[in-house]
């Protein structure tokens, strides 16, 4: 593929291309593709007026009301470390995910590139999931900056 501005069309050719399966949501104007086997689906959240577009990656089980304080503690935690991206939570619905927004006007992106972007995606949910799950169900807030051994 020749490099491409991160358009929802662009993005689902790039699935396409990769063989990933899409959908898209017309109510929402978001486009959702699994990324690796097994994964939660990545889901392409466009800000037109704002001339971006945010990759995120939720994870599989909801914050209960009586964890997301300790949780949202553990979230600032990892922001603070973070290089790339941003840990959130939808207090409402208790829905921790990570995002990476980048632009869409003034940067065009090749496959690789944006095959980086949704391994570092995958990769940062992946490696802290079990961290965060634990912190949901009961964990010190402190503990997802632990080093696992190895």
């Amino acid at each position: 593929m020749q490099n491409f501005p991160l358009t929802l069309d662009h993005i689902r050719a790039w699935c396409d291309h990769r063989e990933l399966k899409s959908v898209f949501n017309p109510e929402v104007g978001q486009l959702a593709f699994v990324a690796a086997p097994g994964a939660q689906p990545v889901r392409v959240w466009p800000h037109p007026k704002r001339n971006m577009v945010t990759l995120l990656q939720a994870l599989p089980t909801l914050v209960p009301p009586e964890r997301r304080s300790a949780v949202g503690e553990a979230i600032g935690l990892l922001n603070s470390s973070s290089f790339m991206g941003a840990w959130a939570m939808n207090s409402d619905k208790g829905e921790v995910y990570f995002r990476i927004t980048l632009p869409i006007e003034g940067a065009l992106w090749s496959d690789d590139g944006l095959a980086f972007i949704t391994r570092v995606l995958i990769g940062t949910v992946s490696g802290l999931q079990p961290k965060l799950l634990a912190v949901s169900e009961g964990a010190a807030p402190q503990s997802v900056m632990v080093q696992s051994p190895g």
